[in-house]
């Protein structure tokens, strides 16, 4: 669903947003119940937000992390 923005942000030379995307794509992963990839997804663009001192995002982060953890009966993780 973000494919388009990552692909813009790659043309015009924004790097700095694509975690962003990055970050959304994967709360719309949630919505499917594609918990492994919610994980791997936020875990790589966690580094970038808090690069950016980005303390809500990176909250939603760790809320996604933790019910994607939930959700597939990792709870000893969360």
């Amino acid at each position: 669903m973000n494919g388009q923005g990552i692909e813009e942000c790659a043309r015009l030379g924004g790097p700095d947003i694509i975690p962003y995307f990055t970050h959304s794509e994967s709360i719309n992963q949630c919505m499917l119940h594609n918990y492994g990839l919610v994980i791997e997804k936020l875990k790589a663009a966690l580094p970038n937000i808090q690069e950016n001192h980005d303390f809500a995002n990176q909250a939603v982060s760790d809320f996604y992390i933790g019910k994607s953890h939930w959700k597939m009966d990792k709870r000893d993780i969360t």
